[in-house]
């Protein structure tokens, strides 16, 4: 399947992610004078890693339910699924609250104007600011009327990871990859605790993970078009 352009630039991400881990060619251990660059470099790319990651899901309402909002002529918003409509109305209104600003109403107003004409609301489909957690993800997926991800992706998922993967393990993986960004955004001195192969592993891993996010995200939204054509 030809990759899309969320997918393509994830890729690109992970490249520069790979050539900050090429440049620690230091000893391990690493002497003294040598750790603050290595738990640099190890504790930068964890960052980047995760946060190409957080991009890639971000773009994925932005390319793919554009496609409804495009074409909103020959869809019937009725026929989309509830929660998909549910969530477009109701984050919508809560995106462009005046919170005692009228210097906002003009926001509300846009916002009312594209309800009543049914139109997408990309932005509010992305991750509202949440780390990439599983949870987040089965979100993510939900809002679009699609249920259980991340069984619906392990069969897949296990080809591309050469090894035998249960979706509690999949999930687990994913956790321990977004907390270990956690605790160096929060405390750099976690970044001595991350080797090369926890780095090398994470980027294999979400590589394959948003490879089958991606294409089951573009098959639902695919979908819900031919079952809400006019």
């Amino acid at each position: 399947m030809i990759k899309s352009i969320a997918y393509k630039e994830f890729l690109q991400s992970l490249e520069i992610a790979k050539a900050l881990i090429q440049l620690d060619t230091y000893k391990v251990p690493p002497k003294q004078k040598h750790k603050k660059y290595v738990y640099g470099l190890r504790g930068g790319s964890a960052i980047l890693i995760v946060a190409s990651f957080e991009e890639f899901l971000n773009r994925l309402p932005d390319i793919y339910l554009d496609v409804i909002k495009r074409h909103t002529n020959n869809i019937d918003f009725s026929k989309l699924p509830d929660k998909l409509i549910i969530t477009n109305v109701d984050r919508t209104l809560k995106q462009s609250s005046l919170k005692k600003d009228v210097k906002k109403l003009a926001d509300a107003k846009n916002a009312c104007r594209s309800i009543i004409n049914d139109e997408i609301n990309t932005a509010v489909f992305k991750l509202q600011g949440y780390n990439p957690t599983p949870r987040v993800i089965i979100n993510l997926f939900d809002v679009i009327g699609f249920n259980k991800i991340f069984e619906h992706i392990t069969k897949r998922f296990q080809r591309g990871w050469q090894k035998r993967i249960n979706t509690n393990l999949i999930k687990g993986k994913l956790s321990e990859i977004i907390n270990r960004r956690n605790n160096v955004a929060h405390k750099t001195s976690f970044a001595s605790q991350i080797t090369k192969n926890d780095l090398n592993e994470a980027i294999n891993f979400l590589r394959i993970l948003a490879r089958h996010l991606d294409i089951t995200y573009k098959k639902q939204i695919n979908n819900i078009c031919i079952s809400a054509k006019k």
